[in-house]
Order: C-alpha cells, then sequence, then structure tokens
C-alpha cells in the first residue's frame, strides 16, 4: 500500500481512544492553517522526544487538543492575495485590519 498507508495503520496503532494525534508535516500544515486555529500538546514516551513507530522509529508527533474558527473578520481569499489588493504581511502582523 506504501508509506502513507502503513504510516497511518502506525499511527492509529499507537494512538489512544477519542483522541486525535497528528504527524510532524500534518502539525506543521496545521500551524499555518489560516482559517482554523489549533491547540497542540506534543506526545512523548518516558524521557524521549516523540514515540517509537515500528517501521520508523522515533516520530515527533502531537495530540490535537483543540480546534477553533479564527475571527472572520480575518478570513482572506486567495483571489485577494494572489491579485495583490491586500497586503497580507501587514494584515497578519496586526498592522492592517480587514473588514467585514
Amino acid at each position: 500500500f506504501g508509506d502513507t498507508v502503513n504510516l497511518a495503520s502506525r499511527m492509529e496503532s499507537t494512538g489512544e481512544k477519542m483522541r486525535i494525534q497528528c504527524s510532524e508535516v500534518t502539525y506543521n500544515i496545521l500551524q499555518d492553517a489560516h482559517f482554523n486555529e489549533f491547540a497542540f500538546k506534543p506526545r512523548s514516551a518516558k524521557d524521549e522526544e516523540g514515540i517509537f513507530v515500528k517501521g520508523k522509529g522515533m516520530m515527533k508527533t502531537w495530540w490535537i487538543e483543540k480546534a477553533e474558527e479564527r475571527d472572520s473578520r480575518k478570513s482572506i481569499s486567495v483571489a485577494s492575495i494572489m491579485n495583490d489588493s491586500i497586503d497580507l504581511e501587514a494584515v497578519l502582523e496586526g498592522e492592517n485590519e480587514l473588514g467585514p
């Protein structure tokens, strides 16, 4: 099935009921999510950074503790960024607010 399916299976077998575990790649993607805000808790085993995953060795993983929608005023369309009608850096740094 390939690496993706094998990793998903290993993540499921090392997970816990009613908890969402994510890999480092997913963690990095969600950190940059513009429309949702996530709270994470790093997962570790004993004094190790990360957990042991069969076939992968030690892996950094996180529990997703909470997900919330960001303030809708801060929603930015891809089209407005692509045509430079919004100074994205100024908005992200809080120097410039978007209207409703």
